[in-house]
């Protein structure tokens, strides 16, 4: 028997005697078996509806293709992508992701801080100020505040970077030997961070100084790891080209005694200017604000988070932002812009 769901969170799971397939486009072909029409898979469809298609395969007909007379046909005429029955299996769509059981998406969270916020708007980040985006890819290198910090001290060894190209393509991480105090250029050309963390530790078992990645020659500030911190806890991620994301869910948490206020800034597709999506405001408090219509930010979108205190200028924040990262190609064309902003 052949069960056909559609999924809350859009496309459909197909299972077969304990198979388990998937396809972003099912719901394009109509099905018929002996003549007979068994079924037509629709968008309009709602949420949890199910359809059993029959016992068998057998002399089914696809989009007025006859001759299927096995399941592995009508999988290979239908673009399915067979995971195999030895994968765990799970009813939770979160987890299915994480196991990597959907194809081209991914979950993403980005856990963000700051010890030192002060009494006006900045961006949440460890670099000081406002972040200065680049305009054209540039070289970088990493320096550390520590003569700890090198690939045979007790602190941090390696490092990982992960960034965009100037035209947002994802490039390959490169990992980096750390020197200390003498800065270390990376190799290529770099537009956007989206990840800076230590890869390699000595006895410390942590980055023993501040790490900052900058652009070469002292330049401008690009990111802070700061000591101990193994990462660098920035609010900033740009959507890669060829992916859009889904904002599923922010987290802010200010410590006791303490008050803060946090506001997102957004621009859409890598152009205008960085809009404000509306201020949290804190009192030593841990707030989750879950979002039931995802919002989406396409390809080139740039996401950050602000945050100031009323009383101390010296106030410690954590802010988390959770996505769902999927292929463009399997988004739909009528999916609903970014929904947000006024």
């Amino acid at each position: 028997m052949i069960i056909i769901e559609r999924l809350q969170t859009g496309g459909f799971k197909v299972t077969e005697k304990g198979n388990l397939f998937y396809s972003s486009n099912l719901w394009y072909y109509s099905y018929t078996k002996g003549g007979a029409s068994i079924a037509t898979i629709s968008m309009s469809l709602q949420d949890g509806t199910k359809i059993t298609t029959g016992a068998a395969a057998a002399d089914w007909t696809i989009d007025g293709v006859s001759g299927f007379t096995t399941i592995d046909q009508v999988v290979a005429a239908l673009d399915l992508i067979n995971v195999g029955a030895s994968k765990p299996r799970s009813t939770n769509y979160d987890l299915e992701v994480a196991i990597g059981l959907i194809p081209g998406v991914a979950s993403l969270g980005i856990i963000s801080n700051q010890a030192d916020v002060g009494l006006t708007f900045a961006d949440l980040w460890n670099g000081g100020g406002n972040l200065v985006f680049p305009t054209v890819a540039e070289e970088w290198e990493v320096v550390s505040s520590s003569v700890n910090d090198t690939i045979a001290g007790t602190g941090a060894q390696k490092i990982i970077i992960q960034t965009l190209a100037a035209d947002y393509t994802q490039q390959a991480e490169v990992e980096v030997d750390m020197n200390g105090t003498t800065p270390v250029v990376i190799s290529g050309t770099h537009f956007r961070k989206n990840r800076f963390v230590t890869s390699q530790v000595g006895s410390l078992g942590e980055n023993d100084g501040d790490i900052t990645l900058r652009v070469s020659g002292g330049g401008l500030v690009r990111s802070v790891m700061k000591a101990g911190d193994l990462s660098s806890f920035d609010s900033f991620f740009t959507v890669p080209l060829g992916k859009t994301a889904f904002w599923e869910q922010a987290v802010i948490f200010a410590p006791k005694g303490e008050d803060v206020r946090v506001r997102p800034r957004i621009q859409i597709g890598g152009v205008g200017p960085f809009a404000v999506g509306g201020i949290s405001s804190n009192y030593q408090s841990n707030v989750i604000y879950p979002f039931k219509t995802f919002l989406k930010l396409p390809e080139k979108s740039e996401i950050l988070f602000q945050a100031r205190s009323d009383t101390n200028p010296n106030t410690f924040v954590t802010a988390v932002m959770e996505f769902k990262i999927i292929n463009s190609s399997l988004v739909s064309e009528v999916s609903p812009a970014f929904n947000f902003l006024p």
